[in-house]
């Protein structure tokens, strides 16, 4: 099952190549429950990069219609929205929580995926990958739990961040590309 990222228009302008550039494709599901309000639910397609100066991430719709782009750099976060709205703070924990009412961690999610959490609970019990190596299976860090759902080989495939009583997300990773 794939999809097409190539169709959006980026809003900001993607961070520039170097050698130390990484980037995760896939589809995400998200469930926020505000107190109060009605569990509110969306999905699409991301596509994350990061290099040593500079995180950017891209959603769009299943459809590969841009809904956002956020670059977080030395001078601070900003996300355009498709409308064209714009929104700017000193990082991205506070543009979140500017945006959302909370924060979360963005400049840790590249870490995430990449199975490397503050804390791991829970490794794999299959052998090691030749190197001593496990993959992790349960994580957490800030209050987010973070379930390592599969991996292909040392490749995430499929996780779900949890904020207790607030966000789950869901991310299936498509690709990810390293130098």
């Amino acid at each position: 099952m794939g999809f097409m990222v190539t169709g959006c228009t980026s809003l900001i302008a993607p961070a520039a190549d170097s050698p130390a550039q990484k980037s995760w494709f896939g589809r995400f599901s998200l469930a926020v429950t505000v107190p109060g309000s009605a569990e509110q639910r969306t999905s699409g397609n991301f596509q994350l990069s990061q290099s040593a100066r500079v995180t950017s991430l891209e959603l769009s719709s299943p459809l590969g219609l841009t809904i956002a782009s956020a670059r977080i750099d030395a001078n601070g976060a900003t996300v355009v929205s498709a409308d064209g709205k714009r929104f700017e703070a000193q990082s991205g924990e506070a543009l979140t929580e500017q945006l959302f009412g909370w924060a979360i961690p963005v400049q840790r999610l590249p870490d995430w995926l990449a199975g490397k959490p503050e804390r791991i609970i829970e490794f794999s019990q299959n052998r090691d990958l030749g190197d001593g190596e496990r993959l992790p299976l349960l994580g957490e860090e800030a209050g987010w739990t973070l379930q390592y759902e599969a991996w292909n080989q040392r490749r995430l495939a499929r996780i779900v961040l949890t904020f207790p009583e607030r966000v789950s997300l869901r991310m299936v990773l498509n690709t990810e590309v390293t130098p």
